[in-house]
Parts: C-alpha cells; structure tokens; sequence
C-alpha cells in the first residue's frame, strides 16, 4: 500500500478493502488469509468513517465480520468471536436502515438481512455455549431473527415468483450511432462501483432461508423446552415444499435442483420431528411413537425423491449425485440410530419399544448396504477424490455400532482402515491449496489418521501399528496424547 489509510480516499480505502480480501479468498484459511481479512475489515471502517452513508461499505464490512466470526483455522476466542458478531449485527442493522430510506432494489435488502439473521443466530449460540440461554439478550436475538426469516421468505418468494412466472423475451438492441458528443457523456463505471448488483433468488437461496429459520427455531425449542414454535416451522415448511412444487412443470426450474431443495426441506422437517421429541423427553414425557413414525416417514420421503434425482442424472453428473444420496442416507442413518438407542433404553420395560428397535435395527443394516453403494458408484466415476474413500471409511466404521460380534466388527474395521489408508495417500499427493476452507490438506490428514487409528482398535493385531500413528498425530501437530484420546470418540462412532 504505496499511502498510509488515513491519507487515502472513500474510493482509494474500498478499492484496497477489495484487494485484500481476494488475496484472503485465495488463501482460503490459515494466518495469512485471516490477517488479509481483518486488514479488509479495517480499511473498510476507516471507509464508513469518510462516508457512513454508502449501503455497499456497510453491507460487505458487516458481511466479512461474519466470515470473520466463522473462522476457523486459526479460531478467534469465544470473546473476540461474540465482539465480531456485535459489530456485524450494528452494522447490518445501520445498513437497514439505510436501505429503509433509499428503497434501491429489494435483493439488496435480502442479503442484507441474510447476513443480519445468521450473525443474530451465531451470536445466541454462543450464549447458549457459555451458559447464558437463560438471559432476556439470548431469547431477544432468537426471536427478532426468527420474525427476520418471515420477512426474508416472503422477500424472496415474491421475486422468486415474479421471475419465474413473467415470459423472457429479448429484444434486439437500438443501434444509435454516437457521435463525437454523446462519448463525452458515456457514463464512467468507477463512479457506480459503490453499486451492489442486482441479485437473482434462486431455489437455493429459498431453501437456506427456511433451512435458517428452522435451526433459529430449534434453537428457541431447545431453550424454552417447549415444542410448540416446532409446530408452527413445520407449517411453514410444509407451506414452503407446496410453493416450490407449484413451479416444478410450469415454469423453466432445473428439476434436480427443485427435488435436492425438496429433500433438504423434508430433512429439516424430520430433525424438527426428532427435536420435538428430545424435547419432550428432557421436560420429562413420554416418547411419542406415532411422531417417531412421522420422522421415519418424512425421511423416507426424502430417500424417494432423492433416488429421483439419481434417476434423472446425466452422463458426468454421476460422482455429485451419488455423494448426495449416501450423505443423505448417511444423515438418516444417524438419526435412525439415535433413535434406536433411546428406544432400547426403555425397551424391557415396553413391548412397543423393543419391537420399533428391532424393526430400525433392520433398516439401518439395508441403509448401510445403499449408502455403500452409492459412495462406490461415485469412486467408479473419479477414485483420486480422497473424500469419497474416506465416506466409504465412515460406512463402515459407523456399521460397527449396530454390529456385535468381534468377527464381524472385525472386518469393518478393517475394511474402514482400507479406505482411510487410501483417503491419506490420495491426499498426501495433492497439493494443499486444492482443499476447500471445510476440507483443507493440513486438517484433512490429521482426521483420516485419527479415524484410522480408531479403525484399528477394532482390527486384531494393530495395536503396534495404531500407537504408532497416534505418536505421530502427536509429533506432527504437537497434541497431547490425553486430548487424541478424547478426540478420538468422536471418529469411534461406538
């Protein structure tokens, strides 16, 4: 930066926020890209400073204060995190304000209060980790962010339906000769780079927005104990699958796209489900078994139009679409067996209850055998993608829960160690900045060694072979041996 911040101007200040937070983008985590964002932020308050007037500034230094909050390699403090999202919530609501007075273009005003509601939403999660649920501040956010929702959905439903209902037709554009005056007058457009651009909703973003509102939902459940704004969610996405199918054969929506949006909706609706029932339980009720049969049926649901999609695949589409059922089957399977494990505590004790264990018992084995399935459908369609070998890892090593004879607990693990020592050499030959921010090279190591030492605890003979490996997680990443071992239940999945 060839001038010091404060001898640059609104424009000067905006242009280099820009710069520096491309050069975070391309680092995607790690110091450097969180030392280039919080230089961004920085230019951009110095920005506000010279004009706090300018939606633009406001919007994208509230959005990358929320990236921000979010980062997690290297991780801010509890304390420095809830600072973050302080400031985030302060200045996406003074861009609301600003918004209110202008009225420019209301997909300005959707991202805006996307960004709004989820920093609300992070920043009661926090007061819920620290203990602090039970403050008038916690049930504040919770609730504003939840009315929030309301008004994004109905936001975008409106655009949404306008766009997809209205014909497109092109028009040629006027030729108009220009003449040596009419260049003098061509607008310059540096003068309109403080403009946000116009913004298209997409299935997508509808469904992130229900999706948002049921987690601000299940997270007032969970502080109140009461299941009736579940109730009310449930509605809105029964009310939210209905508009979007009114859009399936009349207007141009991409089909796949319309029934992966469906399948996370009926998801979102069953872990509603599941909620209401961990709920009841905590306020200590009884297990509601018709409701638990909703849940399975909502899920079922959902394995139905996601084996549609499957169905409907082209040539080259095979590796997503078949990682989108075994994840979604992967998330059923979870659910299954939660369920299945609450029902065998109160099984000798009910008939009705042992006999729902004995009947999810037997659809988690068939679950597994299609999640396999569809991961190895997906390996025959690209077998260098090092997070595929490590899915069929998880398969496995997660069959072991419903297993329980050492012979077959055996084979699993060994078979979930076969594919994990394939994720790591696959791995170990690419290079680090071909990892997403979820999936980077340096934790994506780490992880498939640890979930290949919890393998081997289950493989007779490895125990040689899995000191090792833990002593090197220890070495490489200088982890106490006492932390490996608690870190290691959550890759044991028993």
């Amino acid at each position: 930066m060839s001038k010091q911040t404060s001898q640059l101007s609104f424009d000067e200040l905006i242009n280099e926020a820009s710069v520096l937070e491309e050069k975070g983008e391309k680092y995607v985590s790690g110091p450097k890209a969180r030392r280039f964002y919080e230089r961004a932020c920085e230019l951009y308050q110095s920005a506000i400073a010279h004009n706090p007037h300018s939606f633009n500034t406001l919007y994208n230094y509230s959005r990358l204060l929320l990236h921000l909050s979010q980062f997690e390699d290297p991780p801010y403090t509890t304390t420095n995190k809830f600072e973050l999202l302080t400031l985030a919530i302060q200045h996406s609501r003074v861009a609301r304000d600003l918004w209110k007075q202008e009225k420019t273009e209301a997909g300005e005003e959707v991202d805006n209060l996307f960004n709004l509601v989820t920093a609300m939403h992070l920043k009661a999660d926090v007061l819920v980790e620290t203990d602090q649920s039970d403050t008038p501040e916690c049930m504040n956010l919770l609730n504003e962010a939840k009315e929030l929702c309301m008004l994004i959905w109905d936001l975008q439903r409106k655009q949404f339906a306008e766009v997809n209902t209205k014909p497109v037709t092109e028009e040629p554009p006027l030729q108009i000769e220009t003449s040596a005056d009419d260049k003098e007058m061509e607008v310059d457009d540096a003068e309109y780079e403080d403009m946000v651009p116009e913004r298209t909703v997409t299935i997508d973003g509808l469904c992130e927005t229900v999706i948002l509102s049921c987690e601000i939902t299940m997270l007032i459940a969970n502080v109140l104990l009461d299941t009736q704004p579940l109730e009310l969610c449930d509605k809105l996405i029964v009310e939210s699958i209905e508009f979007l199918r009114s859009f399936e054969s009349e207007y141009a929506v991409d089909t796949v796209d319309l029934s992966l949006c469906f399948v996370e909706l009926l998801k979102s609706r069953a872990d509603l489900n599941f909620t209401h029932l961990e709920n009841v339980i905590g306020a200590g009720g009884a297990w509601d078994l018709k409701r638990l049969e909703s849940c399975v049926e909502l899920y079922e649901i959902g394995l139905t139009e996601i084996y549609k999609v499957a169905e409907r695949m082209k040539s080259g589409e095979e590796e997503r679409v078949c990682c989108e059922v075994g994840d979604y089957v992967m998330e059923y399977l979870d659910s299954l067996y939660f369920l299945y494990t609450e029902l065998n505590k109160i099984g000798p004790s009910n008939e009705d209850a042992k006999l729902g264990a004995e009947k999810l018992l037997t659809k988690m084995k068939n679950l597994f055998l299609k999640a396999i399935s569809n991961y190895e459908e997906a390996k025959k369609a690209n077998n260098q993608n090092a997070k595929i070998f490590e899915k069929l890892g998880d398969c496995n090593l997660k069959r072991l829960r419903i297993y329980f004879d050492a012979k077959t607990r055996g084979v699993l693990g060994s078979n979930a160690l076969m594919y994990y020592q394939q994720a790591y050499f696959i791995m170990k030959g690419k290079d680090e900045f071909t990892f997403t921010d979820e999936y980077r090279k340096v934790d994506a190591v780490r992880v498939v060694m640890m979930k290949s030492a919890s393998a081997m605890g289950f493989v007779s003979g490895k125990e040689k072979e899995r000191e090792n490996v833990l002593n090197e997680i220890k070495r490489q990443w200088q982890s106490d041996l006492a932390v490996l071992d608690l870190e290691m239940k959550n890759w044991t999945f028993d």
